[in-house]
């Protein structure tokens, strides 16, 4: 039988994952061009980037962190994290 600590970080893996695909879903959505040029006026766009790179940045590290403690590949998502940490230099 499997010890609470590896469901705990099975179910933390999970919902990490999800908030990420939900994140993809809000960053791919269409925008129509008032919401453009407002967002470029007021740099929203740039400051939405940072939290979406941010919040990214923190659920992989959950992700891998969770995969550790049960001693899963995470090889993928440390490649995820190191180009999303690359981005976030960038900006």
């Amino acid at each position: 039988m499997e010890s609470a600590e590896t469901f705990e970080a099975y179910a933390v893996i999970d919902c990490c994952y999800y908030g990420l695909k939900e994140l993809n879903k809000e960053i791919g959505k269409p925008k129509d061009g008032m919401s453009l040029m407002i967002d470029k006026a007021t740099r929203f766009s740039e400051h939405q980037n940072k939290k979406w790179i941010e919040t990214s940045i923190e659920l992989l590290q959950q992700i891998i962190y969770s995969k550790k403690k049960i001693e899963a590949d995470y090889e993928n998502d440390s490649k995820m994290l190191s180009e999303i940490e690359a981005l976030a230099n960038e900006s």
